[in-house]
Formats: structure tokens, C-alpha cells, sequence
């Protein structure tokens, strides 16, 4: 015997899945603009040389896996890096914001592990910060963390 909630809950959705995937798709492009603006605005990224805006990778399955960013090629020392602005809402119930700075052979991890970071941030594979959810400006808070981050390149040189 079927539940007669699941039952209604599938008549609904397949009368509103089409709209609901919409609003999700205009949801996943808005937040990677802002994205992409951040990046584009921010001046100061310490020694790191930013160079272009690259093509964003959020997750085609985001409704699975929530994960949206903006990417960021340029030069640290002399040799090609990325930078990944992300917000990421697989490990936690509210998203968390991320950097993530990488190369082919993540030639920064164990710095970066072994770091002294602020105490509103924490270090795993990315640099995180949770911003309050009464007081949300994903421009401000990711500024916030972009400056964490340049306090750490600046450490580098």
C-alpha cells in the first residue's frame, strides 16, 4: 500500500518539477556571477598576480551535490596557479564559503595545513568560513576570506 502523502507529494512535484528546475538552474547562474564579480573587482590579492576570470565548475548535479564557484588563473612565484571562490553547502545545513588555491602538484598544502589562521576560519583541502546567516553579504564575507587568504600568501615571500 502506497502512503498517501508520498502519493500527493509526487502528484505535486510533477505538476512544479519544471519550474522548480528552472528557478534552481537562474539560482546556480546568479550565485556564480557573483561570484565571477568578486573576482573581478577585488584589486588586492597580495603577491599573487591574477590573470583571467576561467570558466566556473560548479556541480551540473548541484541539487545533489550544492557546490558553486568561480575560478581565477594567475601567477604566485613565478608559476601558474588557480584560485576557486566556492559555496558549499554539502557539509553543513547552512553553506560554508571556501578558497581553494591549487596547482598540479599542490605545492602549498602542508603550508596552508600548517598555517596560523584566524579564529573565524578553519583549514582542511580549503581555506573556510561560515558566514552568519542574520548577517549575510557574500561580497563582504568573501572579501573577508580573500583577506585571510593574502595574509597567508604574503607569509610566502
Amino acid at each position: 500500500m502506497k502512503n498517501k502523502n508520498f502519493v500527493a507529494f509526487i502528484e505535486e512535484g510533477m505538476k512544479s518539477y519544471k519550474k522548480a528546475s528552472e528557478v534552481a538552474a537562474l539560482f546556480r547562474n546568479e550565485v556564480e556571477n557573483i561570484l565571477k564579480s568578486i573576482l573581478k573587482a577585488r584589486t588586492d590579492w597580495g603577491p599573487f598576480e591574477k590573470n583571467t576570470i576561467k570558466q566556473p565548475q560548479s556541480s551540473k548535479y548541484w541539487t545533489e551535490y550544492p557546490y558553486i564557484n568561480a575560478n581565477l588563473q594567475g601567477q604566485f612565484k613565478g608559476a601558474a596557479h588557480n584560485i576557486r571562490l566556492a559555496i558549499n553547502w554539502m557539509s553543513a545545513d547552512y553553506p560554508i564559503f571556501t578558497i581553494l588555491f591549487y596547482d598540479k602538484n599542490e605545492s602549498y598544502k602542508e603550508e596552508m595545513e600548517q598555517f596560523d589562521w584566524r579564529p573565524d576560519f578553519s583549514f582542511e583541502k580549503d581555506l573556510r568560513f561560515t558566514p552568519n546567516p542574520d548577517d549575510l553579504d557574500i561580497e563582504r564575507d568573501f572579501n573577508l576570506l580573500i583577506d585571510e587568504f593574502v595574509r597567508f600568501m604574503k607569509s610566502l615571500i
